[in-house]
């Protein structure tokens, strides 16, 4: 797993070698995926998990775009139909259709931008050793991750998806992971979420 976070230490590892990277920099050069001829004396270790976060301002929302259509639609539509506003594709919703802010999941419309419901930070684990592939979120409209137990709770809401078997992520598995479990998906997403931008933790973020 890459992300944009690399992106420095490989720009910096191409142009004068990995030793121009600095330890504070998030994120290790994707130099020797990308050209498998230069050597390294080592090789950076493959990650196994990866933060993902998205954080809401509410400058505009989801209609500002297309996006994919299924098959159950037609041909014209499935390289880029409308963004639904709400969950029942045979029932429009008016364009000035406004948000339900009362309660997670209960509202008609959907908006991509919600400074109330669409604040997240997401575990990405794929493990090749043991074959793990989820996908492990948490939300919270202000930004702050207090929890109130070891498992992250208190929070706004939750997700998790085996994307083994949901690769869609249809169906939310939140409910059928174990306190066990929750704790070491929420301790190694708040370890990942805090690190960066010292010499001590930076090693910790890649």
């Amino acid at each position: 797993m890459v992300g944009n976070l690399d992106l420095t230490a490989t720009f910096m590892d191409l142009a004068a070698g990995p030793d121009s990277i600095p330890t504070i920099v998030d994120g290790k050069s994707i130099v020797s995926y990308l050209i498998p001829s230069l050597q390294r004396d080592s090789e950076p270790t493959p990650r196994t998990q990866f933060l993902i976060e998205f954080m809401a301002v509410g400058t505009y929302y989801n209609d500002h775009s297309t996006c994919w259509d299924d098959a159950n639609h037609s041909t014209e539509k499935r390289c880029g139909g409308p963004m639904p506003r709400g969950p029942d594709p045979n029932n429009p919703l008016p364009e000035n259709c406004v948000e339900n802010t009362s309660c997670v999941g209960c509202g008609n419309c959907y908006f991509v931008d919600s400074t109330f419901s669409n604040n997240w930070r997401m575990l990405r684990t794929l493990d090749p050793e043991t074959g793990e592939d989820t996908s492990f979120v948490e939300y919270d409209p202000t930004w702050k991750w207090n929890v109130t137990n070891p498992q992250g709770g208190g929070l706004q809401h939750y997700e998790f998806y085996n994307n083994s078997a949901d690769p869609y992520q249809m169906v939310n598995a939140y409910d059928t992971l174990s306190d066990d479990q929750l704790e070491k998906y929420h301790s190694a997403l708040a370890e990942y979420y805090a690190c960066g931008g010292t010499d001590e933790k930076a090693s910790n973020c890649n």
